[in-house]
């Protein structure tokens, strides 16, 4: 009995199988090892500088600068002179009065419609003399200042087709309770206001809207963005859905 268990039948199969195993590892290596170093034997592409090639002068326009006038804190005669010495003594070529925060300037008013996409702020300016403007507004005061700094002037002019009324301010938290205030008129759950831009995300996408048309009113700089903002519509699946099932079950008959 115990030579019957030290003598056990071999399973010739599991050995084959276990030696092709080992086998076929070793050769998918090799084989890798091969691959490598045949690209790290691949030479690289000659490449070579010529710094005498193609030399012309930089343009004295890429040493602006935006908004440096206003250095210092507060609105004194102090401050204002520290300021302009500090223009004078950066000697900018350029300077740019623009950017998000004024592409909705009002003249006028001089207020800015600051837009966060899904809202709008105004916030007047109020370091100016309300009653003279639009005499004295915070653009006409940074085109004086290029007159004495020097160097050219670049201003953001609004394109879009509304502007703030007057100087009335609007911050966010002033339009937040309001919308909180409609919600509650309205029975429904409090909303943000970002709510009506995936609103807006999702409808146009099931009434089928172009993808990229949808990106741009959107604002997004990719369509995976405005994807992230749309809704599934899970109706919209149930057809495939339906066809996939039927087709199946004729099969399984």
């Amino acid at each position: 009995m115990i030579a019957a268990e030290l003598v056990k039948p071999l399973d010739f199969g599991r050995a084959f199988e276990e030696d092709v195993g080992v086998i076929s590892l070793r050769t998918a290596f090799l084989c890798l090892a091969a691959v490598l170093a045949g690209l790290a034997q691949q030479p690289g592409p000659a490449l070579s500088v010529d710094a005498n090639a193609g030399r012309h002068a930089i343009s004295p326009d890429i040493y602006g600068i935006n908004f440096y006038w206003d250095l210092g804190s507060g609105n004194t005669p102090q401050n204002a002179a520290l300021a302009a010495a500090a223009a004078l003594d950066i000697r900018a070529t350029g300077r740019r009065w623009g950017g998000n925060s004024t592409r909705t300037y009002h003249w006028k008013f001089d207020v800015d419609n600051l837009d966060a996409d899904w809202f709008y702020e105004v916030l007047p300016d109020t370091s100016v003399n309300a009653a003279k403007l639009p005499d004295g507004s915070s653009f006409n005061q940074f085109a004086d200042q290029v007159r004495v700094s020097g160097g050219k002037s670049v201003g953001t002019i609004p394109v879009l087709g509304w502007l703030p009324k007057g100087r009335k301010e609007i911050s966010e938290d002033q339009t937040r309770r309001k919308l909180v205030t409609a919600c509650k008129k309205a029975g429904i759950p409090r909303l943000g206001w970002h709510a009506f831009r995936r609103y807006f995300a999702t409808q146009t996408d099931r009434n089928g809207m172009r993808p990229l048309d949808r990106q741009n009113s959107l604002g997004h700089a990719s369509q995976e963005m405005t994807a992230h903002y749309t809704t599934e519509d899970l109706e919209r699946r149930r057809p495939a859905v339906k066809a996939i099932a039927k087709g199946l079950f004729k099969e399984r008959r």
